[in-house]
């Protein structure tokens, strides 16, 4: 089943096709559940599953439409990803989602006042505290629940599949409400 030929708007994530021999969104085992998932956080997840960072997958879906390439918004929201270059702290999705915001709403060089800096502030307070609630925090070390910087830490996230079951949706969900706000 395509993303074209989707009739219903419930998207069911599972682990791939080779346990089940599903395509990617069939139904099966889930992982997570959302309603109404949107063409961009099926892209931003598209790009996730590829290998991209959180930061990157949720600024590249809205840096596209406006004026930057693929290629340009992946370099540029590189470093933020696992809490800005593996630090743990604000989430990328959150940071890749604060890029968008300032991308489509921030002061530029040609602006004479800060009504579009005052814009910008006021929508990235809103995101973050929305996406806070949603996920139960914006610090990608209190969404994972553990170190990535320690073996311990490194070997749980692969153990416990986090970047499926904790990043995924996070990802998702920063785009969902981004496309709320935006």
């Amino acid at each position: 089943q395509t993303r074209e030929d989707r009739s219903d708007n419930v998207h069911t994530f599972h682990r791939g096709h080779s346990h089940c021999g599903l395509p990617l969104w069939g139904r099966c085992v889930p992982l997570y559940h959302i309603t109404d998932l949107g063409m961009k956080a099926d892209d931003a997840i598209d790009y996730f599953r590829q290998g991209y960072n959180c930061a990157q997958s949720v600024f590249t879906v809205f840096a596209k439409e406006n004026g930057l390439t693929e290629d340009m918004a992946l370099k540029l929201s590189t470093g933020l990803g696992a809490g800005r270059g593996r630090l743990q702290s604000t989430c990328g999705a959150v940071t890749g989602g604060c890029l968008a915001i300032g991308m489509i709403y921030g002061k530029g060089a040609d602006d004479d006042t800060n009504e579009k800096r005052d814009t910008t502030y006021e929508l990235v307070r809103r995101f973050d505290a929305e996406f806070s609630r949603a996920v139960g925090s914006t610090s990608c070390r209190d969404i994972l629940g553990c170190d990535l910087t320690t073996d311990e830490g490194k070997k749980r996230y692969e153990a416990e599949n986090m970047r499926e079951n904790k990043c995924e949706p996070a990802v998702a969900e920063a785009v969902k409400i981004l496309e709320t706000l935006l």
